[in-house]
């Protein structure tokens, strides 16, 4: 958001929101701390980027089974994090949605 000024990731619960009828709750989850891009970061430093990153208030998520909206998932630390958050502000189940994830290369593909 204060990078590009939009929510990529908004736009795209927004597109499915209004596709399917579910309800955007765009404030379920909330970074609490700031971290660095993830762009360019190894696997294991991802997670350690983003690590307790999130919070989740359970007024809003208590009992509620929530979809978690991505835009790119590499490694799967951001969904994974903010899982984590929702779960434990008491979310009954938290599912994850990335519309992509990164090319492989070419010999990861043919092994």
């Amino acid at each position: 958001m204060a990078e590009r000024g939009y929510n990529q990731s908004r736009l795209l619960a927004d597109c499915f929101a209004s596709g399917s009828g579910i309800p955007v709750m765009g404030d379920a989850v909330a970074r609490v701390r700031s971290t660095p891009s993830q762009v360019g970061l190894q696997a294991r430093d991802r997670v350690a980027n983003v690590k307790d990153a999130f919070s989740a208030s359970s007024d809003r998520v208590r009992g509620k089974a929530l979809l978690v909206v991505d835009d790119v998932s590499t490694t799967g630390s951001t969904l994974s994090e903010c899982a984590v958050a929702l779960r434990a502000a008491g979310a009954s189940a938290v599912y994850g949605l990335a519309l992509s994830q990164p090319a492989q290369k070419e010999d990861e593909l043919f092994r």
